[in-house]
């Protein structure tokens, strides 16, 4: 008898536990729901500031956004529609923050696409970077990576845009062709990159020698820029371990 009270007496606890969540909840939910407003607005806030104010003046609000990172999907909006202004750091800035919300920014894929297709090296390159964090969704922007890739006149996108093909792993195979060309660029952070991307978008070893080298002889990109490429392709490159630690 005794037990069957203590269970009835833990039931009504229980009941009594969940009455006091279920009426909690609403109101943690709609404090969720006020923050990301309010986070919203502060984005909107730091966007404008960059708009209105010239490239160097642009900075300080440019950082106000950084720091709000990552941005709630109710700005994705307003981000997407600043790639496309005529204003570079906003450009830049909206694409930094795009990527900086990872796949939850995936719809933005097709505006960074024509973001690194357009204007300027500077917001080009972060829109490789951005394009390189959404994840999947990447995959449709292909032909803008390619092309960036292959023919961009700045080495930083060029490198950007092969190492947001490597992100994309196996779904990048059509691109294996132009990677294997990029390791003969004239670049060294490119031919890095694209050894790297090699190994990690199809197993292939091709560049290892051109890791290993630009570990040996630190004028290409630096050992530590070889090392952390090796880094990101894991087993792959063990056959640059003797490289590693001589």
């Amino acid at each position: 008898m005794a037990r069957v009270k203590d269970v009835l007496n833990e039931g009504c606890y229980m009941r009594k536990a969940v009455r006091r969540i279920l009426l909690v909840l609403p109101l943690l939910l709609a404090g969720l729901s006020v923050s990301a407003q309010d986070k919203a607005a502060k984005v909107a806030q730091a966007l404008e500031k960059i708009r209105a104010g010239a490239f160097w003046g642009a900075q300080a609000p440019a950082m106000e956004l950084a720091q709000l990172a990552p941005a709630p999907t109710e700005s994705l909006p307003a981000l997407i529609a600043a790639l496309a202004e005529p204003s570079m750091p906003l450009r830049w800035s909206a694409a930094k923050a795009l990527g900086q919300m990872g796949p939850a920014a995936a719809e933005a894929g097709p505006a960074l696409a024509k973001a690194l297709a357009t204007g300027e090296w500077y917001p080009q390159r972060m829109a490789a970077w951005a394009l390189s964090q959404i994840g999947p969704a990447a995959q449709k922007a292909m032909p803008e990576l390619l092309a960036a890739a292959k023919s961009n006149s700045h080495p930083l996108v060029r490198r950007e845009a092969i190492q947001a093909l490597a992100a994309l792993g196996p779904d990048a195979r059509d691109a294996l062709p132009l990677l294997a060309e990029k390791l003969e660029d004239e670049n060294g952070f490119v031919r890095v990159a694209a050894a790297a991307a090699l190994l990690r978008v199809g197993q292939d070893q091709h560049g290892l020698p051109v890791l290993v080298g630009a570990l040996k002889d630190t004028s290409v990109v630096g050992a530590r820029v070889a090392a952390d490429a090796l880094a990101e392709v894991g087993p792959a490159a063990k056959a640059a371990e003797a490289a590693l630690v001589a």
